[in-house]
């Protein structure tokens, strides 16, 4: 039984040590946090990767419900969407939006922390460990709602200590709006993009992907190098800014994230239409953005609570290494095994 549940109770763990302990976000003190955080972090990627297979459907679906992900937790669960002060940070501050009572740089940062690293990293990674059942549901139905409820419980339970400890309740109107906007990217996450399946030579030559398909795409050690550049420009740009402060406007900053992420994904789109697209150029891309949290644990580590807790960072860092060379070493086994 529990080599059948193994990809799930996995995913759990490796959701909430990626999104926080690996990021540099708790301090040793701070483990006894974890459990919750497990069940907000794990319950959700647990559940949206279930929702997503258990439906016949792919990336573009789980890459969609990341963003539905970070928009609970940050505009319900922590709140630090509108909370001018969460934390004592003055998280908004920076690109303040007073229409919307938002900080646009702290939203699309947070909102992008979730959607690649607290979601679709930890995913990936398993699905790559567990590349026969990549596709497949790992759970029953009851076990599958019981994600469901784990999900719910750790955002309800993660809600109200906000709450006790912020004293902080956003408006109605922001609410709804968020609400809205959590429905309307579920909708699309299952409306627009379409069950998984082998398109007909026709709808091939309609869509002019058989030229692409063609191609061999990028070696994945090429789309490795992408993920771990592009993450390292994403957090170099936040790093110089919250070390130094930035002469830039906050609009500039939030201009630079979009239009990276946005070649980003053109580049990924292209290359995944190869029929010779693998579990390797899909291990490829997560180690690249786990590598990323690697050093960059290292930073916020400094920031929130000092160099004295490098000495438990580097510990969570051998852990995600070790992960990657023993998932690495049993795609390398199934590859030569099927050649």
């Amino acid at each position: 039984m529990f080599s059948r549940i193994a990809p799930a109770l996995l995913l759990f763990l490796l959701s909430p040590f990626v999104g926080e302990l690996l990021l540099g976000d708790l301090s040793l003190s701070q483990l006894v946090a974890f459990p919750l955080l497990a069940l907000l972090y794990g319950g959700g990627a647990l559940f949206i990767r279930e929702l997503t297979r258990r439906t016949g459907r792919g990336w573009p679906t789980i890459l969609m419900l990341a963003i539905v992900y970070g928009t609970v937790e940050e505009a319900f669960v922590t709140q630090s969407l509108f909370n001018p002060n969460y934390l004592g940070l003055r998280l908004l501050d920076y690109g303040f939006l007073p229409s919307l009572g938002i900080g646009a740089f702290w939203t699309v940062y947070v909102l992008t922390l979730h959607v690649v690293w607290s979601i679709s990293v930890p995913i990936a990674l398993i699905e790559a460990l567990f590349w026969s059942r990549r596709t497949m549901p790992w759970l029953n139905g009851f076990g599958f709602s019981v994600s469901i409820i784990v999900f719910a419980l750790g955002a309800l339970v993660g809600s109200l200590g906000t709450i006790y400890q912020s004293h902080f309740i956003a408006s109605a109107g922001q609410f709804i709006v968020s609400a809205a906007i959590i429905v309307g990217l579920i909708i699309v996450a299952f409306a627009i993009f379409p069950k998984a399946s082998t398109p007909s030579a026709d709808q091939r030559a309609r869509w002019g992907v058989d030229r692409t398909e063609r191609k061999p795409p990028p070696r994945p050690w090429l789309l490795g190098a992408l993920a771990w550049i592009s993450g390292s420009a994403f957090f170099l740009l936040v790093a110089y800014r919250s070390f130094r402060g930035s002469p830039l406007p906050a609009s500039i900053e939030v201009l630079f994230i979009l239009v990276l992420e946005a070649i980003v994904i053109v580049l990924v789109i292209h290359a995944s239409r190869s029929k010779e697209w693998s579990d390797a150029h899909r291990f490829a891309l997560a180690t690249g953005g786990l590598l990323v949290y690697c050093w960059e644990g290292f930073v916020t580590a400094a920031r929130l609570h000092g160099v004295a807790t490098f000495p438990v960072q580097a510990v969570w860092v051998v852990l995600a290494i070790v992960l990657l060379v023993f998932t690495g070493s049993r795609l390398r086994h199934r590859a030569v095994h099927v050649g």
